[in-house]
């Protein structure tokens, strides 16, 4: 019991731990995948040490929650069962206070780190970005959505922020899956303006621009058969035949229109974007799908 309730004092160690990165990374020093050979809970990837001090911590505080309730259960039931043993129920008390202390400890850590500053517990670099700072390039080309192929220091294609959202699934591509999410849409949860059906209805969305034509099946209930008209004989761009001469759009139509809405809804929610990315891109490996990968080369 003196074990736990000492282990819950490191607490206050990590507190202090965790603001030195702050003071590291002022210069905003250029953010580094780094595998983990011993992975802690679901992390096998962190993004420098700032990253890596949170998440531990984290996992720290997560896993004295958890022992601290087992504990208070198991006295409990010591308790319960002494029969009136003076000396039993003493030692349940014993365990039972220690692990509230704990409890208390772990969580007050928690609640006054928040108070300084909430990027401190957060599975991300804690730096803030000094104006005008240059962005960490990954391949500088300028791509045709008028966004660039570059991997932002901040906002919410940066990398730090991807591999959290995604629970790590781009791993070491995380810097390329920033850099075509900085491509399609500068961080912004948009409708395309150019994958456009004839109906005017926009089949790609979110940060990542991503087809719900060719990726519906990825959520039950959106597959495209049930959404869409589409495809008459040639796919590509279609004029509209009441203004030949103006923008073309995709030879698609929307054909269950409440339904097309549930599915946009939930395709351009930004976690559910970033999660079907991953998943369409093989963990950031293959870009082929998107078409800012042919300014941005990627993927071969």
């Amino acid at each position: 019991m003196k074990f736990f309730s000492a282990t819950s004092f490191l607490i206050i160690g990590f507190c202090i731990a965790l603001l030195l990165p702050d003071i590291a990374f002022a210069e905003n020093a250029p953010l580094v995948n780094v595998g983990l050979e011993v992975p802690f809970g679901e992390t096998n990837a962190v993004l420098g040490l700032a990253d890596y001090i949170a998440r531990l911590y984290i996992f720290i505080v997560s896993s004295i929650g958890i022992i601290a309730a087992v504990m208070i259960m198991f006295h409990g039931f010591q308790w319960a069962a002494a029969a009136g043993n003076s000396d039993i129920i003493g030692k349940a008390k014993d365990g039972i206070l220690h692990a509230i202390i704990g409890i208390v400890l772990a969580f007050s850590s928690y609640m006054i780190l928040n108070f300084i500053n909430p990027n401190l517990i957060q599975s991300t670099n804690p730096a803030i970005p000094k104006a005008g700072a240059p962005v960490a390039t990954v391949n500088g080309v300028a791509a045709a959505s008028g966004g660039v192929c570059e991997a932002p220091s901040s906002g919410t294609c940066e990398p730090a922020t991807l591999l959290t959202v995604s629970k790590g699934c781009f791993g070491t591509h995380v810097n390329e899956a920033s850099g075509i999410c900085n491509a399609e849409t500068r961080g912004q949860s948009i409708e395309s303006q150019t994958d456009v059906c004839t109906d005017g209805r926009a089949f790609s969305v979110g940060l990542f621009q991503v087809n719900m034509i060719a990726n519906g099946y990825l959520i039950s209930g959106c597959e495209k058969d049930k959404v869409y008209n589409y495809g008459h004989g040639n796919p590509g761009l279609v004029a509209d035949p009441a203004n030949p001469n103006g923008k073309k759009h995709y030879d698609c139509s929307v054909k269950n229109v409440p339904l097309y809405e549930s599915c946009k809804a939930q395709f351009i929610e930004a976690t559910k974007n970033v999660e079907l990315a991953c998943r369409i891109s093989s963990n950031g490996a293959h870009w082929k799908p998107w078409s800012t990968n042919k300014k941005c080369n990627y993927t071969p």
